[in-house]
């Protein structure tokens, strides 16, 4: 015989017969032979299951039977496939690819199925990994290895694609070094390809996290509730590109407002992702210009805003871009009375705020502590999404 890679091989054993109608003309063999290969059986001969490279009786013939030689034929059904070039077996259902990934063979109804045109893409690599070898998409690209397609940087790439509808798509940024990492695109408003950072819908998610959460993310992509993407994913999308902001939001009688920002980035940890906007337009009002704009990021255990006897992300509640340069009084002066819903109380009944946005903030939280924007005019929000996408669309 000759195998599928041209070698050839030769088994001989010392007897052979074919048994009577009664055994379905089974097949006996002697268990002695000779052969130039190390196991013979390429797949079990009918009415008998691989023990290794042999066979073993499984029942007795209840009436008894004659002929070459044997009381008995076994009946049972054969389990694997004998793969020459691995020289094993492989499971039915389970397939081998050869050592150069150009032929896949797969053990179908215990008979090996071959398909000899496999073969990797050109952005895919012939390699073992995890104890399989097959080919694999190279980094930066996704795909069962025969065809591999390069993974999208953001949203907006996914629709220039052709996708266009609302959910979860696979992306990896330039210059991202972790794995590629699953984000929700809003592929329908204002010309869609938006890649979501955040978004607040209810009171289910707690935004009163620590510096870590900030950093990695929090909150579930695969569905339409509230979310965190991290801030270093948003450090590495707005620093691949020149990105704008659109910040949709639902004042708390429902009245829909926008506001976008022509460019967006924040900075890399060691700078605690500071915050650079420009040029608003919107009907909501510019809340990041003013007050935000060049802040750094503060957590309830990571104070950046840069006032000594005030925690303004633990006042506010929240995690956001506080600058107490632009904005804060408590360093200052004395609110006693403004009692509006973005200032919370200090000391001596005087009132401070160090933002004129806390979308991170308690959902239906108090005066201060609530997700607002434009500072008084819009608080208790009861929708808010941050979303991004490369400024020149």
């Amino acid at each position: 015989m000759i195998s599928s890679n041209g070698s050839s091989f030769y088994v001989k054993y010392s007897s052979f017969c074919v048994g009577d109608e009664f055994s379905h003309y089974a097949l006996v063999l002697a268990e002695e032979y000779s052969s130039n290969i190390s196991c013979v059986v390429s797949t079990c001969l009918p009415g008998m299951t691989h023990k290794g490279c042999s066979c073993q009786q499984l029942c007795d013939d209840p009436v008894g039977m004659t002929g070459c030689g044997t009381e008995c034929v076994e009946i049972c059904e054969p389990d694997d496939c004998f793969v020459i070039e691995k020289d094993a077996f492989i499971l039915n259902g389970e397939s081998y690819i050869d050592i150069s990934c150009t032929e896949n063979c797969t053990c179908i109804d215990n008979q090996l199925s071959c398909n000899r045109n496999y073969e990797c893409s050109p952005d895919a690599t012939c390699k073992e990994k995890n104890g399989e070898r097959k080919c694999y998409c190279n980094e930066g690209y996704e795909g069962d290895g025969e065809t591999c397609n390069a993974l999208y940087t953001d949203c907006y790439a996914a629709y220039q694609a052709g996708n266009r509808q609302d959910g979860v798509y696979t992306i990896l940024p330039t210059g991202w070094s972790g794995s590629p990492f699953n984000v929700s695109c809003d592929m329908t408003t204002a010309g869609g390809g938006w890649t979501i950072l955040q978004r607040r819908t209810d009171h289910s998610t707690d935004f009163y996290r620590d510096w870590n959460d900030f950093k990695h993310g929090f909150g579930s992509v695969e569905q339409r509730h509230d979310l965190w993407l991290g801030n270093e994913k948003i450090y590495s999308l707005t620093n691949q590109a020149v990105y704008k902001l659109r910040v949709d939001m639902r004042s708390s009688l429902n009245v829909p407002l926008y506001a976008e920002y022509a460019s967006f980035r924040i900075s890399n940890e060691s700078s605690k992702y500071q915050l650079n906007v420009t040029d608003y337009i919107g009907n909501a009002g510019d809340s990041l210009s003013i007050c935000v704009n060049g802040g750094k990021f503060s957590t309830r255990d990571q104070d950046n805003d840069g006032c000594s006897v005030q925690d303004f992300a633990e006042a506010h509640r929240g995690a956001w871009w506080y600058n107490t340069n632009a904005c804060s009084y408590v360093c200052k002066e004395c609110r006693r009375s403004d009692r509006s819903c973005n200032y919370f109380e200090t000391r001596s009944s005087c009132n401070d705020r160090a933002t004129s946005s806390n979308l991170n903030g308690d959902y239906n939280g108090g005066n201060g502590e609530n997700i607002f924007w434009y500072g008084s005019i819009y608080c208790n929000l009861n929708f808010a999404e941050m979303k991004i996408r490369p400024s020149l669309v």
